[in-house]
């Protein structure tokens, strides 16, 4: 499984930015929130992409594409 290891600090940081970009899409501020509320949060979406991750990576083992991969991933969060 793949555990969201980054091979630089910008790649970390580009995720946490996009992290961000989608949470004011949501109305919800982040560099607004202490940090024991963002952390947990930021965590939480990292959860998320990691769940993702492994869904197209499982496919991926079992041969099928990436539209299979995103039909997973829907069914699997908008349920």
């Amino acid at each position: 499984m793949n555990d969201l290891k980054f091979t630089t600090a910008g790649d970390y940081m580009k995720m946490n930015e996009r992290i961000k970009e989608l949470a004011g899409q949501a109305d919800l501020l982040l560099d607004d929130l202490p940090d024991n509320i963002l952390i947990p949060l930021e965590n939480f979406a990292e959860l998320i992409i990691q769940e993702c991750l492994n869904i197209c990576e499982d496919m991926g083992d079992n041969g099928m594409d990436g539209h299979y991969c995103a039909d997973k991933i829907t069914k699997t969060f908008f349920r």
